[in-house]
């Protein structure tokens, strides 16, 4: 007897239990963004490395729109390029935002894995200033699949993307 009142002791924690570990989960597979800058050099153009991961699977279709602080001028963003995501690109600029919309021709990539977009010719704010963010917001269809901002990190960024 005194092993089934143990047992139903057990029985009654496990909804607690259950919520415990799936907000433990839910925590630790947020979306993640790096925002890093190959030459930190004020006023001096660079490239820009987005370093990402997503909760959701990344479509052949998304659409990337990174918002930068005023600060940072894309008038000359030239190139947008990936080395994880396969298909090519398209890419806009409205104000301090650049669209780049994935061609549709790569594969899918799936949740959790870490990818980079690169965006060349971005032009450093003269004042490399600790508390600059961007905003990457990652769409398909319309809708919003991520909504993640990170802090410039005024550092070239490191040579083995981190899975």
């Amino acid at each position: 007897m005194r092993r089934v009142r143990h047992s139903s002791r057990v029985l009654a924690a496990l909804p607690a239990l259950v919520l415990v570990l799936l907000a433990v989960g839910v925590a630790l597979a947020a979306d993640s963004l790096a925002v890093y800058v190959a030459t930190p050099t004020p006023g001096q153009r660079s490239i820009y490395e987005l370093r990402f991961s997503l909760t959701a699977p990344l479509p052949r279709d998304a659409v990337f729109e990174i918002q930068f602080p005023p600060d940072l001028r894309l008038d000359q963003v030239k190139v947008v390029g990936s080395q994880t995501i396969d298909g090519g690109f398209r890419f806009r600029k409205r104000g301090n935002t650049l669209i780049v919309e994935r061609t549709g021709r790569g594969h899918v990539v799936p949740a959790g894995k870490k990818v980079d977009l690169k965006i060349a010719n971005l032009r450093n704010p003269r004042q490399l200033d600790a508390g600059l963010q961007v905003r990457l917001v990652v769409r398909r269809g319309g809708q919003a699949v991520a909504d993640v901002t990170s802090p410039v990190r005024w550092a070239a960024p490191p040579k083995v993307l981190a899975e």
